[in-house]
């Protein structure tokens, strides 16, 4: 998915952000209309965990990293 080709309307995120919010059902995405990022926020972490990217495929590929590291991190709580 390119981010270029999405449009925002005012006080509305892009489909492109609902649509991952519905396939990344750990995560909650949405849309910065103000500094046209996108950003995630862990749901299934038991500490503050949001990221953020200019682009989609930026921010999935955070969010994988996100993963990764609770699963390889000894003492980390998810």
């Amino acid at each position: 998915m390119r981010t270029s080709a999405v449009r925002t309307r005012r006080g509305q995120p892009p489909a492109a952000a609902v649509q991952l919010d519905q396939l990344e059902p750990g995560w909650h995405v949405m849309y910065g209309t103000w500094n046209r990022r996108f950003y995630a926020i862990a749901l299934w972490s038991c500490e503050p965990l949001m990221i953020n990217s200019h682009t989609l495929e930026g921010l999935r590929e955070l969010m994988r990293q996100s993963e990764l590291e609770v699963i390889h991190s000894p003492g980390r709580a998810a």
